[in-house]
């Protein structure tokens, strides 16, 4: 909010008045504002997630389980393929049904 106030109030009214852009100064000065605004967030995020503490294993005989692409444990299905099964079986649905009969 501060980067608003202090960067985008100030710089709407330098671009609309000072340099004569009207309504089109405003909105640059808006945009950037929000532009320094985003920066501003991106770093913090990036400061705060750099100084984290380091995940601690407990248990130092228990392997790590295996993982698909997707994060999920290897000899579980994943979401994935209960989704593909699922339109498979409803595409299925009725033509299964008298192939079975």
């Amino acid at each position: 909010m501060l980067g608003f106030w202090l960067i985008g109030i100030p710089l709407c009214f330098v671009l609309a008045f000072g340099a004569d852009m009207g309504p089109r100064g405003l909105w640059i000065g808006l945009a950037v504002s929000l532009a320094v605004v985003a920066i501003v967030l991106l770093l913090r995020v990036r400061w705060r997630m750099r100084h984290l503490p380091a995940r601690v294993s407990v248990d130092d005989e228990q392997e790590p389980p295996a993982l698909h692409e997707d994060g999920s444990p290897k000899g579980e299905r994943t979401l994935m393929q209960e989704a593909i099964d699922r339109e498979l079986n409803a595409l299925e649905g009725p033509a299964g049904a008298e192939r079975g009969a």
